[in-house]
């Protein structure tokens, strides 16, 4: 219950130091992190912590906290890489979608050229909001399949560590919302 409490109350610390790019409310995020943790079997506070994460960025729409949520979530969870880290590549797309989308695609191959050449040609007409838009949602897809098929991959006895640690996380989460 601390750790919920704690994720959210920095949560809110983070919303404000962003000048509360994400408009958007507290239950709100509440809600939001409540579905994520049912998709994803990520603690609600894990999910908070990461929703502080992606406000602290500064830069993303309430619709892309969910895209980024959902792959950061699911590259720390299945390919080992830092929530920070996937928060910072999708911060990269938001500011120059055609230089790290064509970074992203180049470092895993996920990415279409038809994808490519329209975040391109919307930046090239000043349209860069749509341009980080569509980069953000491609590379969110893409960051999903690439976390689905590590764990498709996986040994037998990886996934059930896997799934033995969702399942004390779901304990958690019922306890939770049974206390709330």
């Amino acid at each position: 219950m601390y750790k919920l409490m704690k994720a959210s109350t920095d949560l809110n610390q983070a919303v404000v130091q962003s000048g509360a790019s994400l408009r958007t409310t507290e239950q709100s995020f509440a809600t939001l992190a409540n579905t994520m943790s049912e998709k994803t079997g990520k603690s609600m506070s894990s999910i908070l912590t990461i929703f502080g994460e992606i406000a602290k960025a500064g830069v993303f729409t309430a619709e892309q906290l969910e895209q980024v949520g959902i792959a950061a979530i699911l590259m720390e969870k299945y390919v080992d890489v830092a929530v920070k880290d996937t928060v910072a590549l999708f911060k990269k797309l938001k500011e120059d979608p055609t230089e790290a989308v064509l970074a992203f695609a180049k470092a895993n191959g996920q990415l279409s050229i038809a994808t490519l050449e329209q975040v391109r040609s919307l930046q090239l007409q000043g349209r860069s909001a749509e341009a980080a838009a569509i980069a953000i949602k491609a590379a969110s897809d893409a960051s999903v399949r690439m976390a689905k098929d590590t764990f498709e991959s996986m040994s037998p006895l990886e996934k059930v560590w896997i799934n033995f640690k969702e399942g004390i996380v779901g304990g958690t989460n019922a306890l939770t919302r049974l206390l709330n």
